[in-house]
């Protein structure tokens, strides 16, 4: 086991597990991670820009995440974004936006999350989603219902053994002690 100080991301899974398997990620895949196998191997972690993003239940807008080194950026449409110096701070909860500490941090931020994620256009891609989906629900409602449990039809009587001689003769030695047929 290794411990790794350099943040990663699920980004970087696809790439090591490429690697892992003996190709070379850079000819195979198209991502923003890179593999952790080196790492894995004793090889020191570069410290790099680690990007996130969350799309899920609870929130009305997606939020995205930038984590430079010490430093994490949080930004959401309608919030203000969240900027934290983990080192000094990691619990979060000293929010450098609002002391004004950090505007030329706070800028390259929000210039990175501007070239990186288009917010209003992942907003829409997402509500048209939700739209087919809905639609998909809706149509499935309307008449007969799908049987998504496939249970192919079979003959019992060719799976199952059934009473002659030789069931005889293999109940009886189910027995212990063994016992003689009859008995």
């Amino acid at each position: 086991r290794r411990d790794v100080e350099a943040p990663v991301s699920l980004l970087d899974l696809l790439p090591t597990l490429v690697e892992v398997a003996g190709g070379d990620p850079g000819d195979i895949v198209a991502s923003d991670g890179m593999s952790l196998w080196p790492a894995a191997r004793g090889a020191e972690q570069p410290e790099r820009l680690v990007p996130a993003e969350f799309l899920a239940e609870g929130v009305s807008e997606p939020v995205f995440m930038l984590r430079d080194g010490r430093f994490k950026y949080i930004a959401s449409e309608g919030d203000p974004p969240v900027l934290f110096d983990l080192t000094e701070d990691p619990r979060e909860l000293v929010d450098l936006v609002q002391s004004g500490s950090a505007e030329d941090r706070l800028a390259a931020f929000e210039r990175e999350a501007r070239a990186r994620w288009d917010a209003a256009g992942i907003k829409a891609a997402v509500i048209a989603d939700q739209r087919n989906r809905r639609l998909v629900m809706e149509a499935d409602g309307h008449g007969l219902r799908p049987d998504w449990d496939y249970q192919p039809v079979t003959d019992a009587s060719r799976h199952w053994v059934r009473a002659g001689a030789w069931t005889t003769t293999v109940e009886a030695k189910a027995h212990l002690p063994l016992r003689e047929r009859g008995r």
